[in-house]
């Protein structure tokens, strides 16, 4: 009897040693975060900027504030962005040769992002500025719309290989109509379309650095790793998964190779995450797999 129950006894040890184990296995197996990467901004240059002033704004004169208030409005939204770190812009101009940031050189960009940490630099140009106002004339009634156009110079690039990864011309045109209830200032009509460009810079900066991932699935619903500062809703994406790189004779990466496998309409948004219904799919979308923006 005694043998009996020293076998019992083992394997209800061995049991529950196996149980207790079966936790860590798990943990062992959850791959790890990614570290966020980390970004350094240099001030957008308006030395080669076009500024078209229209007949209905004649009294407006530009001035190079608003292209500093650009900056600093594109500083502040992407470092409450969650999915990098930004750089402090101070240490960026202690670190810049002669402490101008618009003055920094495209060859000088990598070396500016080492000393800096950063694993990106952020950079580019105003290219053009529009801004008008009419009076539109209807039976019984006329209405003032001001109308504004901005063009802004995109690029993105990686420090570790020297190369602009994304590039990108980010045009915003604005129509603004003020009834007979309401007052509109040149200046504040500007600040609208100043805040409409920086949104799109920083969707086309975060999406480039961190894509949008899928974070989970449930049915016909995935949930997708930005919230409202990413969606309003009704937006459409496709989701990919990458199948290869094409890398050069240095081993750098030129390339990568996705294939579509279906799209989703964004229904939902919430403060960090966006539902969004399956139009299509090949095959069973997983967790991690890239949203993209639909190219307009």
């Amino acid at each position: 009897m005694r043998i009996a129950s020293s076998r019992v006894v083992s394997v209800i040890l061995a049991f529950v040693s196996a149980l207790f184990a079966l936790p860590v296995a798990a943990q062992d197996a959850v791959p790890a975060v990614p570290a966020k990467k980390t970004v350094a901004v240099v001030d957008f240059s308006a030395k080669s900027i076009s500024v078209v002033i229209g007949q209905g704004v004649q009294d407006y004169h530009f001035s190079s504030q608003y292209i500093e208030l650009l900056n600093s409005e594109l500083m502040t939204s992407l470092v409450n962005d969650p999915t990098f770190d930004v750089i402090d812009r101070a240490r960026l101009r202690d670190l810049a040769k002669n402490g101008e940031l618009a003055n920094v050189t495209p060859s000088s960009m990598a070396e500016l992002g080492k000393a800096a940490g950063a694993d990106y630099i952020v950079c580019g140009d105003v290219e053009l500025l529009e801004i008008d106002k009419k009076v539109q004339e209807f039976p019984g009634m006329s209405q003032v719309v001001y109308l504004g156009r901005m063009v802004v110079n995109l690029r993105i690039v990686e420090v570790a290989t020297s190369r602009v990864i994304y590039a990108q011309k980010v045009t915003d045109a604005l129509r603004q109509p003020v009834n007979e209830y309401t007052t509109m200032s040149v200046p504040a009509f500007l600040e609208i379309l100043k805040s409409d460009v920086v949104k799109k810079l920083v969707t086309g900066i975060s999406e480039s650095i961190s894509p949008i991932q899928i974070a989970a699935v449930h049915g016909d619903k995935v949930y997708l790793d930005r919230g409202s500062a990413a969606f309003s809703g009704g937006e459409i994406l496709d989701i990919v998964v990458e199948v290869d790189k094409v890398y050069d004779k240095e081993g750098n990466i030129l390339d990568i190779v996705e294939d579509r496998v279906g799209s989703v309409r964004v229904d939902t948004v919430r403060p960090k995450v966006a539902i969004a219904t399956i139009l299509e799919q090949t095959r069973p979308f997983q967790v991690g797999w890239t949203a993209r923006r639909l190219a307009k």
